[in-house]
């Protein structure tokens, strides 16, 4: 059988001490990291509000962009059909003129 290993109190007090001196580094950077880390958090969040607003920004640029390109298109196919319009309308006064009427 094995001998008991005695133990003396002075030992047990240095490894009560290493241990809270371990645990006042530990809260030391606990203190430390804490506000990076809200730091980090605040600054995600100033990020995503600049991409949200960005990208509203984008989507009114793109929709007026695209209106504008759209309000001209429709404005050069009215004045092609304005054009042909009236090609067609002189055509059918020519065939009238040819065709006697009843």
């Amino acid at each position: 059988m094995a001998e008991p290993t005695t133990v003396d109190l002075t030992f047990l007090a240095k490894q009560n001490e290493k241990i809270l001196a371990e645990l006042k580094d530990m809260r030391s950077e606990h203190n430390d990291v804490r506000p990076l880390l809200v730091q980090i958090y605040e600054h995600s969040r100033r990020v995503e509000t600049r991409v949200t607003e960005q990208t509203k920004d984008l989507e009114l640029m793109l929709k007026m962009e695209h209106g504008g390109q759209f309000a001209n298109f429709a404005t050069r196919v009215e004045q092609r059909l304005g054009v042909a319009l009236d090609d067609l309308a002189e055509r059918l006064q020519h065939v009238e003129t040819l065709v006697p009427r009843a």
